[in-house]
């Protein structure tokens, strides 16, 4: 299926533009400096958020399920790999 969101990163990729987004904003070519900036920090606060997010649920779950963390090994990956992929790998 594409998406609007699939077809912004291969414009990104394919015509190198600097395209970036924000929820009140939309997609929008990155112009000057501080709109660097800006959504710079955007999605770095954004990461931070998910990564908060990934470590509460992984401790909430296994404060639930002790006997699963049992079973983990330092080889295996702490996700199901749902997402982990680059998306410039498909174009």
């Amino acid at each position: 299926m594409i998406t609007i969101r699939k077809l912004i990163l291969e414009t990104i990729h394919m015509y190198h533009m600097p395209v970036a987004g924000n929820t009140n904003a939309g997609y929008y070519i990155v112009s000057n400096r501080d709109e660097l900036r800006a959504f710079v920090r955007s999605i770095t606060h954004r990461i931070q958020e998910m990564t908060d997010r990934q470590i509460r649920v992984q401790a909430y779950y296994y404060a639930r399920n002790p006997e699963e963390l049992a079973k983990e090994t330092p080889d295996e990956p702490q996700n199901d790999g749902e997402g982990t992929a680059d998306p410039f790998d498909e174009f």
